[in-house]
């Protein structure tokens, strides 16, 4: 809590709808309570970066941010929700929040104003306060989980599901980009050259049942995902060994028989728990799509701790 008094306010600067996301060891995990942040400025002329949960009358996390001092952004790399990193230039500080309302369509807006306050307190004065007021804060928690994992017609699922799902988002989020990783932990995260050659060995001595169903490759990948992972030799070697260059013609590669045949092999060895080790390690569930996509993730990751070296 701040040492620093504050006024109550019945309309806050801004607010919005917002999860936190929380360290466990080396990975990043979202707290699925229902959560707001706003900001506001207190008597002494302070501005304050609050997160509570919804029905908590004190806030959790109260920052006193000083002018210019720290941003909020989106991390781009991840697709498949709307996270956001508040970053403290004067420090290493990092806190990961993500977006609870149904709705993206004000997300640009608010996070513009959280700019605005931290970098112009005086505007704090002045009309036009972006308050999400067409937020549901009483909407189920089922509901603001499914709009982070951009579903829509999945109401079959059960809750269980849904957060499984949530917590593979958020930990294959950790190993994207230089945002997230440089809060983790020097070096655990990125797996070693090693991992990725027992992965290759491991795959050597997988052999693909006569009559094995096909992968359809738009199911598991993306061209994009694939050249990033084809342009890591490590990886490339481990899980396309047959695939001599780092960028090579792309479309041709996947109606190729070698590509399909090795997308049935990669998907055997994972059923058949050939890959528990990695799949441990990486911290996701037993399935295809989620290792390529931690794959591409690690080469990523490798990709940003070269260039910041």
């Amino acid at each position: 809590m701040s040492l620093f008094p504050t006024t109550q306010r019945n309309n806050h600067l801004v607010e919005f709808n917002a999860g936190k996301c929380v360290r466990d060891g080396d990975l990043l995990k979202p707290d699925t309570r229902k959560g707001v942040i706003y900001m506001d400025q207190s008597d002494d002329q302070l501005m304050h970066f609050y997160w509570k949960e919804r029905k908590s009358a004190d806030p959790e996390d109260d920052f006193i941010i000083f002018p210019d001092e720290a941003e909020l952004t989106p991390v781009e790399q991840c697709t498949t929700g709307r996270v956001y990193i508040l970053k403290f230039k004067s420090s290493s500080q990092k806190v990961f929040y993500w977006m609870q309302s149904k709705s993206e369509e004000k997300d640009e807006e608010v996070v513009r104003r959280v700019n605005q306050l931290i970098n112009d307190p005086q505007s704090a004065s002045q009309d036009g306060n972006s308050r999400d007021s067409d937020l549901d804060f009483e909407g189920n928690a089922h509901s603001d989980l499914m709009q982070i994992l951009g579903g829509s017609n999945q109401g079959d699922l059960d809750m269980n599901m849904t957060q499984d799902n949530l917590l593979q988002f958020i930990q294959n989020a950790g190993s994207l980009g230089s945002n997230l990783t440089s809060s983790l932990p020097s070096g655990e995260h990125v797996l070693p050259s090693s991992k990725w050659e027992e992965v290759k060995t491991k795959l050597s001595n997988v052999s693909v049942p006569e009559g094995q169903a096909p992968v359809q490759f738009e199911n598991v990948l993306t061209k994009e995902a694939l050249g990033v992972i084809l342009k890591d030799t490590d990886i490339r070697s481990a899980l396309f060994p047959f695939v001599n260059e780092a960028e090579p013609e792309l479309d041709q590669l996947i109606q190729s028989e070698a590509f399909q045949q090795r997308l049935k092999l990669l998907n055997v060895a994972v059923e058949q728990d050939e890959l528990e080790f990695i799949l441990s390690d990486l911290g996701i569930e037993k399935d295809l799509k989620a290792f390529l996509k931690a794959a591409k993730a690690q080469a990523l990751s490798k990709t940003d701790a070269m260039d910041e070296d």
